[in-house]
């Protein structure tokens, strides 16, 4: 299979192209460097609504990862609307690709969060629960409708809501980790909020699970059976 992932360089993306090889099928990378020029990777900008159709083609799925991290930096006024435009504009642009080309991939599989459904205190929440409220939550609804031009057109599209992904070499762990080591951790919050989150490797599998099932489309909740 000939996979095209963006945001291939990231937490989640990264080891997704190494499981995409270690299963023996072809990974091609969205990049957004000019100076990266190889079979494997595919020139992109998102903010411009640029990207090389021509080498889009006889694909058998899209991943779609890229978007700016969450918790890199303070939630000021700009760094809001980097957070929206970095995940609204490159999922239009790649969605609004995909969908024109003549032999379009099988399965257009884009990166969301459980963000959608807002702070629900202890509300049991599934792929059929309504948006909820304040910034994330208006994000990833904005976000998830972004791709809605590539359901237009036929192609079976999976919304990955992911939660709290956990691995030792970036997300959350990577952050809190060396706080709780030099003895400086703490409660997180009020110590009492629920954390739907699931392990980096289950995601992996997860996503290309998504892929080989054909009656999967819709959201789709990333998370362990169990929250804390």
């Amino acid at each position: 299979m000939k996979f095209l992932v963006s945001g291939s360089s990231g937490f989640v993306g990264s080891v997704l192209m190494k499981a995409i090889a270690n299963r023996g099928h072809i990974g091609l990378r969205l990049v957004r460097s000019s100076r990266v020029r190889d079979e494997f990777s595919i020139p992109w900008d998102p903010l411009v609504g640029r990207v090389e159709t021509a080498r889009l083609q006889d694909l058998d799925a899209v991943i779609h990862l890229a978007g700016a991290g969450i918790s890199d930096e303070r939630w000021t006024d700009d760094r809001k609307n980097v957070i929206l435009q970095s995940r609204t504009a490159s999922t239009r642009v790649l969605a609004g690709a995909v969908a024109r080309l003549p032999n379009p991939p099988r399965v257009f599989i884009s990166a969301s969060a459980i963000g959608f459904y807002g702070n629900r205190g202890d509300e049991v929440l599934t792929e059929e629960s309504t948006h909820g409220t304040g910034f994330l939550a208006d994000v990833v609804r904005q976000w998830e409708a972004s791709s809605d031009i590539v359901i237009k057109s036929g192609i079976r599209v999976v919304k990955a809501r992911f939660g709290v992904i956990l691995g030792p070499d970036g997300g959350m762990l990577k952050k809190i980790v060396p706080i709780f080591r030099y003895g400086f951790g703490g409660k997180l919050g009020s110590g009492r909020q629920w954390i739907s989150w699931i392990a980096l490797n289950d995601v992996i599998g997860g996503l290309l699970h998504a892929v080989e099932i054909e009656t999967l489309s819709g959201p789709v909740n990333f998370v362990a059976p169990n929250p804390v």
